[in-house]
C-alpha cells in the first residue's frame, strides 16, 4: 500500500470518532437519497430465491429481523426516497451508521496522494459553493455544477 503512495491514519479522540460518525452517517443518507446511488446500492442487495447469491450482499448477513426487511423494503421504493429528499427529511437514514461509529474505539483512513489531472479545478469561490449548496439543497437529486476558478487564476 505505501508503495502506491497510500498512507493508513488512525484517529482514536473521541472528537475525532465523533466527527467520522456524523460525516460517515451523512454519506449514508446520501446513499438513499441521490437516485443513481440509490440503484447501485439496492443493486449489491441480493435476495435469496430471487437472485444469483454469488456476487453482492447476501441480505440475510444484515441480521436484521422482520421489522428491519419490512424497512428494507421501504427504504427500496424510490418514489420514497424522492419525497425525503423533496421535503429535505431522511436524518433518520444516517442514524444506524452514525451510532455504530460512535460507538468504535477508533476510525481507520485510507489517503492516496494522486496527480491532479490538467485543467482541473482546484479551487472554489465561497460564494459559488453557497450557491451550489443553495441550488442543490432542496432536492438532492438534481445535481448542479459549480463555477470552479482555477487555482492560478485565484494566486495570480
Amino acid at each position: 500500500m505505501a508503495a502506491e503512495g497510500a498512507q493508513l491514519h488512525l484517529r482514536t479522540s473521541p472528537a475525532d470518532v465523533a466527527t467520522g460518525a456524523k460525516m460517515l452517517g451523512a454519506a449514508d443518507r446520501l446513499r438513499f437519497l441521490l437516485p443513481t446511488v440509490h440503484a447501485q446500492m439496492l443493486n449489491e442487495l441480493k435476495w435469496p430465491g430471487r437472485d444469483d447469491l454469488h456476487s453482492g450482499l447476501d441480505v440475510r448477513s444484515l441480521e436484521m429481523d422482520a421489522t428491519g426487511f419490512a424497512a428494507l423494503a421501504l427504504l427500496a421504493r424510490g418514489d420514497v426516497m424522492g419525497h425525503l429528499s423533496d421535503w429535505r427529511a431522511g436524518a433518520i437514514l444516517s442514524a444506524r451508521t452514525e451510532m455504530a461509529v460512535a460507538t468504535s474505539s477508533a476510525i481507520a483512513l485510507i489517503t492516496i496522494l494522486a496527480p491532479i489531472p490538467p485543467g482541473t479545478s482546484v479551487w472554489c469561490r465561497p460564494r459559488a459553493l453557497l450557491a451550489y449548496r443553495r441550488e442543490t439543497r432542496p432536492r438532492l437529486h438534481r445535481r448542479r455544477q459549480c463555477t470552479c476558478t482555477p487555482l492560478a487564476s485565484v494566486t495570480s
